[in-house]
């Protein structure tokens, strides 16, 4: 902007020098309206940047939405504290809660049985501790609870990341109930 300026500037001088009745009172003038012309640009120029950026943000979201919406299994994103920031619909049929009812508490409250909590927050606190957990880039199979008490059985995978220097994990679930109930019969 400030070389655009420059330029109008002397192109206002010029135009002084060609027109002696050009005074001192029209130039001051002429030059604000280049100041506030640029200054215009430069302002509409940044809003409709903010503009841009504010549409790609939402698209990225809903796309980031529609993706969690039509997984078939869970995803259940937390904090570093333990607390629920996603949840899809995998996971609200599969454990009974809303998505409302989930985000914001400590996931180990809603669906990590009682005797298990106490692991899974000691896990918690080796990771911030080390930036190493023991469930951590593998699956496993755990217990879990549904929101009316009862328990299921599921594969889970845990993906740590960071968002702003904090840790994010992101768990995979899937409810394997039925294959071990078969595997129990199987082998009775």
């Amino acid at each position: 902007e400030g070389y655009e300026i420059v330029e109008a500037v002397d192109c206002v001088d010029a135009f002084a020098r060609e027109r002696p009745e050009f005074d001192t009172s029209a130039r001051a003038k002429a030059e604000a309206i280049i100041h506030q012309f640029f200054s215009d640009i430069l302002v509409e120029s940044a809003r409709q940047f903010a503009a841009e950026k504010q549409n790609e943000l939402a698209a990225s979201e809903q796309n980031s939405q529609s993706i969690l919406d039509s997984a078939l299994d869970c995803i259940v994103v937390i904090d570093d504290d333990g607390c629920i920031q996603e949840w899809n619909i995998a996971a609200e049929r599969l454990f009974g809660y809303s998505r409302a009812q989930a985000v914001g508490k400590e996931m180990a409250e809603l669906i990590i049985p009682p005797e298990l909590r106490a692991r899974h927050r000691a896990g918690m606190a080796q990771f911030r501790a080390t930036g190493d957990g023991p469930l951590l880039g593998r699956r496993i199979e755990v217990p879990a609870l549904r929101v009316d008490g009862s328990k299921l059985d599921v594969e889970l995978a845990i993906t740590p990341y960071q968002v702003n220097g904090k840790a994010i994990f992101t768990a995979y679930v899937r409810d394997i109930s039925e294959r071990v109930r078969s595997e129990a019969r199987r082998a009775a």
